[in-house]
This record gives C-alpha cells, structure tokens and sequence, in this order.
C-alpha cells in the first residue's frame, strides 16, 4: 500500500474516487464507461500497484480537456503491456506446474502400487512371524524338558563328585597310613654302628632310576659329613647337628692335615674289612676354608694322590656351606652304586 502515498498530495476529489473505487471493489465489480473511467484508472493503478507495476494515474495532471495525455496513455501502455509479460510468465509456470503435477500423479500412483506390495510382503511377513513364534514356543517347550534332565545330570554328577572327593582323601590318608609306616619298618632296619658314621638313604632318581640306596659316609668327626647330607637333602645349611646311612663316602677337612691322614690309617682298612666289594668316593670338604698362602690346608694333588692308595672311584671337592659341587658328589656316589649293582645284583653301600 505504499503508493497510497503518492496520492497524500491529491486533492479531496482524488480521494473521494479512489475511496469509491475501493467501497465498489468490495461490493461488486463495475465495468469502466464513460463516465466512471478516471475512477476505474485509478482502481487500474491500485490493482497493477499490487502487482508491482508502476501506473499511478492523477487526473489534474494526466488528463487535459477529458483527454488521456499521451505520456500518460505511454505509461497506460506500458502498465498494459507490463501486465501482458506478467500474465504470460503466470501462464508459463502455471503449464509447467501442471506438468509437474501430472508427474507427480503418476509418482503417486506408483508409490501406491509399491505401498500395495510393500503392504502384502508385511502381511506375508506377519505370517511368517506367527510361524516363527510358533516354533520359537516348541523349542521353549523342549528347553524346558531338556533343563529339567540336565538339572537331574546335575545333581548326579555333584554326589558323584563328592564321591569322587571321599575316596580320593580316602585314598590320600592311605597313602600316608603307609608312609609311616614305611618309615617306621625302615628305622628297624639294623645299621652298622660305627663311630664317625653317618648313615642316610638316597633315591637315585638323578640316574634315571627309581631304586632307593643306602648310603654310609665316614670321615673323622667336625669334618663336615653331616653338614654335607644336610645341604644336599634340603638345599640348606644347617644350623645345628642332625645325625643321620647305602654305599661309603670317605670324606676329609682341607683344613685338617690329621683327618685327611686318618683317611689311609683308620677309615679305609676299617671299611675294607666291613665290605672290600663296596666302591668308595673320596670327598674334600670345606674347601672354602682354603686359602694360597696356608701350608696346613690338603691340595688337590694330594687329595688325587690319596684317592690312588685307596681305589676310590672318583674325588669330589665340595663346600656345604658355600653349597659347591654338592650335586656332584652323590652323582657320582649313585653312579659308582649303579655300575656295582649292574654287576652284581644286590645292595651298594656308598663311602
């Protein structure tokens, strides 16, 4: 409504028109004659106004003796022709409009066949879903029975379990049962009983066997035999004395010159007299008491040289106490105890 503006300047007589163009155009359409055609221009400008087309016509400055001036009836022309290309573009889209509207029809009737399949595929869908249900309520059916037997497989299995349990600790006390008394047979074995002798019994389970040796070491006393057991039946040095005898270990201090001569003197006629088939093992002990300076300590040439006398199979140095060669010693004892049982079918006792 903005050319409503243009006409502020007009005169009372402009206005009154104008007013009554639009008290008509409310009311009823009235064609343009002779004697209302300045009122139908001006509702002309009004209405090409709201079209956006520029034609205000005025008639004090536009008409002249009754007579549409001719700038004007140009600008009547042009609003006209104006009003032609708008109506022919309003035409143009409304034909394309159309076009698309049938388009769209035939979309719509397209998307309805689809809707249709899409339709009887649900319904075909629906009925395979009540078939599933179905099948899914059998299997439920079955869950249930076969839930029922495994909770009976269970139940068996738990008291067959425990069972199972009973006899294994019953089975496990046995075996302790004749542990013991294995033990206790064992201790009632008689020992020869003699002074500087330490007996013990070694399974020989490093040679790949599982036969059980009694073993006699023999050696002057504080020179290390009990010591040297000890460490290789525990893994430990002892801290105090624990007396404890199948084949002779001869052993000798480094550190005392008199139990290494006692070797010759005492133990070896001694225990040749007890056993001459027995083999013996020479074993040096304490040798982390020897030093490079002491002309007490025994070498391991003499230790060799001593070895020779005796006919010992084999000479061990070792140290409980710093645990060296501990392995060694036995190895070789249960190797030597072997090699004369292979022979000669029966008991070794180890030096």
């Amino acid at each position: 409504m903005s050319l409503l503006n243009e006409f502020e300047s007009l005169d009372d007589e402009v206005k009154e028109l104008l007013q009554n163009y639009k008290h008509k155009k409310a009311t009823i359409y009235e064609p343009c004659t002779l004697i209302n055609y300045r009122e139908c221009l001006i509702g002309l400008g009004e209405e090409l106004g709201l079209l956006n087309i520029n034609f205000v016509f005025n008639p004090h400055i536009d008409l002249e003796d009754n007579v549409l001036r001719p700038d004007a009836l140009v600008k009547l022309i042009n609003a006209v022709w104006t009003l032609f290309h708008y109506y022919k573009n309003v035409s143009e889209k409304s034909e394309s409009l159309l076009e698309q509207n049938h388009i769209l029809e035939q979309n719509n009737n397209q998307l309805n066949g689809m809707l249709g399949k899409v339709k009887n595929k649900l319904c075909s869908e629906k009925n395979e879903s009540k078939a599933c249900v179905a099948a899914a309520q059998r299997i439920a059916d079955n869950s249930d029975v076969m839930l029922h037997k495994l909770t009976e497989t269970n139940v068996k299995l738990t008291k067959v379990t425990k069972q199972k349990e009973t006899c294994e600790r019953t089975l496990k006390n046995e075996i302790t049962r004749l542990k013991l008394e294995n033990e206790k047979l064992l201790d009632r074995i008689p020992h020869p009983v003699v002074k500087g002798v330490t007996v013990i019994y070694v399974p020989a389970r490093t040679m790949g066997t599982s036969k059980r040796l009694k073993i006699t070491v023999v050696g002057d006393g504080m020179v290390g035999k009990t010591c040297l057991l000890y460490v290789y039946t525990r893994g430990e040095f002892p801290e105090e004395y624990v007396p404890t005898t199948d084949c002779f270990l001869v052993c000798y201090s480094v550190g005392s010159r008199s139990s290494f001569e006692n070797v010759i003197h005492k133990w070896y006629p001694e225990l040749k007299h007890f056993s001459q088939a027995v083999p013996m093992v020479l074993v040096a002990t304490k040798i982390d008491l020897r030093s490079a300076n002491s002309q007490t300590e025994i070498t391991t040439q003499e230790g060799k040289k001593l070895r020779k006398k005796i006919r010992a199979v084999q000479l061990v140095e070792c140290s409980a106490l710093e645990r060296l060669n501990m392995d060694e010693v036995f190895q070789e004892a249960v190797r030597a105890a072997l090699k004369k049982k292979h022979v000669n079918k029966r008991t070794c006792n180890y030096l």
